[in-house]
């Protein structure tokens, strides 16, 4: 084979894979809202509320609470 079929061959594949990622994608660009209308909005999870911070009651004494907030703030003001 030469230089010219081997870049004919290699530019009609590459317009072959450009045509079916298009395809593809148009396909998802119509089947999302449809997908949207069906599916119930009660599905899905409630993100308004914010989730509280974990309590210390797991035995972590106060000073090690304090020695490792302190390392964080050090390390923030650092970097």
């Amino acid at each position: 084979m030469n230089l010219i079929s081997l870049l004919l061959e290699a530019l009609n594949l590459m317009l072959i894979g450009m045509a079916f990622v298009t395809i593809f994608l148009g396909i998802l660009v119509f089947i999302i809202p449809l997908l949207d209308k069906v599916s119930p909005e009660d599905s899905l999870p409630d993100t308004s509320k914010r989730a509280r911070p974990a309590t210390v009651t797991s035995g972590v004494s106060a000073q090690t609470v304090a020695v490792i907030a302190a390392a964080v703030k050090r390390y923030r003001q650092h970097h």
